[in-house]
Formats: structure tokens, sequence, C-alpha cells
């Protein structure tokens, strides 16, 4: 174990995921393994949930704030209606997207989505 170390929740996903990307490190000539523990200790196991519940809500809270930035901009400039429609429907959904993303990898249920979708709902009012 030279390089890194990569922990996800045991479930049939995340093996598939690994198993692909196994594949695709060996394709291209690396080397990789995968491996499913069995047990961890009571601690290991809370400081890792722990982990990715941090990571999560730092994501989720970065999202929140471009959203927010983006909601006050349209808020402050006011245009004529139907001026800032099709950029702002483009980044609704580029933001759409990014919050699925978090949604798949947030396995633990972590602060700061709730955020996400409530700036996400007063971009689309706009």
């Amino acid at each position: 174990m030279k390089q890194a170390v990569y922990v996800l929740p045991d479930s049939p996903a995340a093996r598939e995921d690994f198993e692909w990307l196994k594949a695709e490190i060996k394709g291209a000539g690396g080397d990789a393994s995968v491996f499913a523990a069995d047990s961890v200790d009571t601690w290991s196991a809370d400081a890792l949930v722990d982990e990715f519940r941090r990571s999560r809500q730092e994501a989720y809270l970065a999202l929140a704030g471009e959203i927010e930035q983006v909601v006050r901009r349209l808020g402050a400039t006011r245009r004529a209606r139907g001026t800032r429609k099709p950029a702002a429907g483009r980044l609704l959904e580029v933001f759409r997207e990014r919050l699925a993303a978090l949604e798949r990898i947030d396995f633990f249920g972590s602060a700061g989505r709730d955020a996400v979708v409530t700036y996400l709902a007063q971009l689309e009012a706009r």
C-alpha cells in the first residue's frame, strides 16, 4: 500500500465502483487491490463516519455559498424581465447536478444539504 487507501461503506455499489476503478488502474499499467474489512474497532468506525460527514458538510457549505452569491447577484441586478433567465437556468442545472453528485457520496446524512436546497429554491424563484 504505497500511494493511497480509499474507504467506502461496504455496499454492492461501492464494491462495484472499486472493482471498476481497479480494472481502470490495471488497464493503465498500475497495480490495485480491493480489500473488504470485516470489522473496524469502534473508535475507528466512528472516526471514519465523522470524517465522511465532515467532508460532505464542507462540500455542501461551499456549494451553498456559491449558490447564495448567484442569488444575491441576481437580486442586486434589476434587469429587464427575462434578460438573465437563460444564464440562471444553466446555473441552476449545474448546481442541481453538483448537489446530486454530493448526495450520491453522502453515505451518512451530513449537515449542510438543507442550505443548498434552500438556495436552489431561491435561485429557481428568481
